[in-house]
């Protein structure tokens, strides 16, 4: 076994072979879609009539020339991007959008494509993961009843809110929308104050959207058979679902009002973009180039924690891209496991550069329908979670979709506290500050162990680490890489070793080292 050690704390995994390494350190819409085999079968796994293709600047007069003989012409941007925007966008301003025939496969089309050197994708259905069951309370405050705020020890981090005042992070909420009427959750809504004291019919900010007060509308699926609000694009976010105001509620409900129940980040702003609706036949979806707008919009419009609580079994080149724009742009995306009950995350979870969060009942035990596996960095409460409902109500919910939402809220806490972190310095901070739960260290079930606001907003201001890589325990018969992350106030003094088998008595001393920086990374090629 490895170990870092700092201030005197060793954490650990453990290896199952005498001669293996294991590393430790010192110092979804994700819901249960509850349908049968039959629904699934018959749910589309993209949208018909549209195919998306990425164009290369450099090569796009060929390009062109050789999409016009599959019949592709008049491209449509996938995403809406504005002056300001263009020289950081990078790769996610070349993704356009064709219109084919209904009876042509884009799927097939895109395989097609390929064979010619284009990078072509059809326009993929995420899905929204909740639960069918929900129970309905009055609508009076019931603290009481919200296990997974004790379980996090928000009370505790109230407290210390009470006692410092912090700038707004805004989380941007990519979902089905928000009720922002709703009494619990209109004070903490994102407004775009340039368009409300701004002129109607006017882009007063310059950002590509007129008069989008409360966020946008992104939904534009005509294509499919979806019920209410789906065809066109609009300045309009309202829920009509509900998904998205039952995260929002876990996110950002107002606390200490006298209303409903209190949310895991107290002064985080909450910006309502929807993506998603019903389909007519039951569940929710979202259109991946819908997604993709709204983390661009996201980005350009202040936000530095993304929620998305949804998920599909297919990793695509678009939602690779625009998870990258974010994590390149300062922006934490948060991305809940899946619901699939089985050992492989959905994506955007399955990404390194999202924090990938699997869900825990008040047993601390793994939720039933949770998905877990190799990338899940830590688990926090998603079953049976009171939260926001539409037009006024309160209700529980079960789903990674709700456990996601808490750790956006740590994050959006984290950052207020310390905004100069980056991405991955979130990320490090995130695991290394969780409680440990199932097998010691990290485990494919719990990941770090399980969100709790006060170890982590403490690490925010305490020397933390974390082994970054190999981040599993295995065989080093002759050399490995290592890479660390050395957190919290500085200077932080480090050193690291290695053990051989689950509990060795030896260790020798690999590397020691400190650290100037808030967060630091350092790596390095040990010999055994």
């Amino acid at each position: 076994m490895t170990s870092i050690q700092s201030g005197g704390i060793v954490h650990s995994l453990f290896a199952s072979q005498p001669r293996r390494l294991a590393l430790a350190f010192t110092m979804t819409l994700i819901t249960l879609t509850g349908t049968d085999a039959s629904s699934q079968e018959a749910r589309p796994e993209y949208s018909s009539g549209i195919v998306l293709v990425r164009i290369d600047g450099a090569n796009k007069p060929s390009q062109n020339s050789a999409l016009q003989q599959f019949g592709l012409a008049d491209p449509q941007p996938v995403i809406s991007v504005s002056p300001r925007m263009r020289p950081t966008i990078g790769g996610t301003q070349t993704w356009y959008a064709y219109a084919i025939d209904d009876d042509r496969d884009p799927g097939s089309l895109a395989d097609s494509l390929a064979t010619i050197g284009v990078v072509a994708q059809p326009n993929y259905l995420y899905r929204l993961l909740d639960t069918p069951r929900t129970s309905v309370t009055p609508n009076d405050p019931r603290f009481a009843e919200q296990w997974a705020a004790k379980s996090i020890g928000l009370e505790q981090v109230w407290q210390q809110f009470q006692e410092i005042s912090r700038d707004s992070v805004i989380v941007a909420i990519i979902d089905t929308g928000i009720d922002y009427n709703h009494e619990d959750l209109t004070p903490r809504m994102w407004r775009n104050l340039a368009e409300i004291n701004g002129i109607d019919g006017i882009d007063d900010d310059g950002n590509g959207y007129i008069d989008d007060y409360i966020g946008w509308d992104f939904t534009d699926a005509p294509g499919l058979p979806g019920v209410g609000d789906f065809l066109e694009r609009d300045n309009d976010p309202m829920d009509a679902n509900g998904h998205g105001t039952a995260v929002a509620g876990i996110i950002g409900a107002e606390i200490d009002n006298g209303i409903g129940i209190a949310g895991a980040a107290p002064t985080a702003r909450l910006m309502a973009l929807r993506a998603g609706a019903e389909l007519e036949f039951g569940g929710g979806f979202l259109e991946e180039d819908d997604i993709a707008a709204a983390v661009i919009y996201a980005v350009e419009n202040g936000a530095r924690v993304i929620n998305m609580s949804f998920g599909d079994v297919v990793s695509t080149p678009l939602m690779y891209d625009v998870v990258q724009f974010a994590e390149n742009q300062g922006v934490v995306v948060v991305a809940s496991a899946g619901n699939e009950r089985t050992s492989k995350l959905l994506y955007p979870a399955a990404y390194d550069e999202t924090i990938a969060v699997g869900s825990i009942d008040e047993a601390n035990e793994k939720s039933h329908f949770a998905s877990w596996g190799e990338n899940i960095d830590l688990v926090a409460p998603g079953s049976a979670v009171l939260t926001t409902r539409l037009n006024n109500g309160y209700g529980l919910v079960w789903g990674t979709s709700f456990s996601g939402p808490y750790v956006a809220a740590a994050c959006a806490t984290v950052i207020s506290y310390a905004p100069y972190l980056s991405p991955a310095q979130v990320r490090t901070l995130i695991r290394a500050a969780t409680i440990d739960i199932g097998s010691p260290g990290w485990d494919p079930e719990f990941g770090a162990g399980r969100l709790h606001l006060p170890t982590l907003l403490a690490a925010t201001s305490s020397p933390t680490a974390e082994i970054v890589s190999p981040r599993r325990p295995g065989g080093a018969d002759v050399s490995f890489d290592w890479s660390i992350a050395i957190g919290g106030a500085p200077p932080v003094a480090w050193d690291l070793s290695y053990g051989v088998g689950d509990e060795p008595r030896l260790w020798t001393k690999i590397a020691v080292g400190a650290s100037d920086s808030p967060i630091d990374t350092v790596t390095g090629i040990a010999s055994v």
